[in-house]
């Protein structure tokens, strides 16, 4: 089916910007997991069916967080396939901003039908990342031919963009901060190109983010680029250093190893059969609209398959819940929406968890 995909186009780009620039939650409900734009030379029905493909791969890496996904032999097999998993297309002329000057560029986007993406991962073994992603705020000092700099929202040059490009390609909810003056008195270019977390860490308080990443972005010379980075997430932090004859490969590398990074902590492995069951009590729940509230907000957590009522009291309730991953794995989905604060910590499965509901 034919779409208006110049109206779809522009509200999703509009929402993507406003959930990444503006939100102050925790944690972010990413849109858009099963559609992807390639760029296609016309419009003629021939030139479909390897766009699809590559569209296909694009949507399959955003689902999971897994980059080598398009290697498994099962996914390999489908990928010739993929007009088989399209829902709706339609074609934009887009101004592709990452090039200089920006040129314009004829784009298919494609929409698959989520349930059958989801049962070619299932049957190919494996995960899949939920759409409630760790929203991360990035300070990157940029050093190119121009003036270093801090990499502001408002920032339109190519490196910016990629950045939003490939975090859209990945299902990243990735923000960049205001650099207004209070961003500018707080942290500064060597804040961050001598890894000095402390004041970007303090800055970031103000964005909500669930993580951290610090960029140092460097042209040395001719086709020589290097890149440091920091990520700081759930009280653990990881560094890397990334290098390449442009900012293209540089930027990508970066952007691979942050989805590896974020995918590998929150992705779940579906249809396993293999399900680990807990308890969870969880205190100020009052009345039948906010124990309503927490078990809806339960059974939408990726990890988890079923939720039950095992006692209710005056201001609590204890669940039951089957869920697939490891303890760690459902934690760490609890953590992204802070709907749920820890009142103690949980040792094993036999203890259970102990939450206070957050409304």
């Amino acid at each position: 089916m034919v779409f208006c995909a110049k109206r779809l186009l522009q509200y999703a780009a509009l929402l993507w910007v406003a959930l990444c620039i503006f939100s102050s939650s925790y944690g972010l409900d990413v849109m858009g997991l099963y559609t992807a734009s390639v760029p296609i030379k016309s419009q003629q029905a021939s030139l479909r069916a390897k766009a699809y493909e590559q569209a296909l791969e694009q949507v399959l890496i955003k689902a999971t967080g897994n980059l080598q996904v398009v290697g498994n032999p099962i996914i390999k097999q489908q990928l010739p396939k993929a007009s088989n998993y399209v829902q709706q297309y339609g074609y934009q002329t887009v101004e592709d901003k990452t090039t200089m000057p920006p040129m314009p560029t004829l784009m298919l986007q494609v929409q698959f039908e989520p349930d059958a993406v989801q049962s070619l991962l299932d049957q190919a073994g494996v995960a899949l990342w939920g759409n409630n992603r760790p929203l991360v705020v990035m300070w990157l000092a940029l050093q190119d031919d121009s003036q270093p700099t801090i990499v502001s929202n408002s920032d339109e040059g190519p490196v910016p963009e990629l950045f939003k490009k490939l975090a859209e390609q990945r299902g990243i909810p990735l923000m960049l901060p205001m650099m207004d003056l209070t961003d500018i008195n707080s942290v500064t270019m060597n804040d961050i190109i001598d890894d000095q977390a402390m004041p970007v860490m303090q800055a970031s308080q103000r964005y909500g983010s669930d993580a951290i990443l610090m960029g140092s972005l460097q042209q040395q010379g001719p086709q020589q680029w290097i890149g440091q980075w920091h990520l700081i997430s759930q009280g653990q932090e990881f560094s890397w250093t990334t290098q390449g004859k442009d900012d293209v490969s540089v930027v990508t590398q970066a952007m691979d190893n942050l989805t590896n990074n974020l995918s590998t902590r929150y992705a779940v492995m579906q249809g396993t059969g293999q399900q680990s069951q807990t308890n969870i009590t969880v205190s100020n729940v009052s009345g039948l609209k906010q124990f309503a509230e927490v078990q809806a907000y339960l059974k939408k957590l990726a990890p988890v398959t079923s939720v039950n009522v095992m006692q209710m009291d005056p201001d609590a309730v204890t669940f039951s819940l089957d869920y697939e991953g490891t303890l760690d794995t459902l934690t760490q989905a609890v953590a992204l929406d802070h709907k749920l604060l820890p009142t103690q910590a949980a040792v094993d499965n036999n203890v259970g968890l102990s939450y206070q509901w957050v409304y």
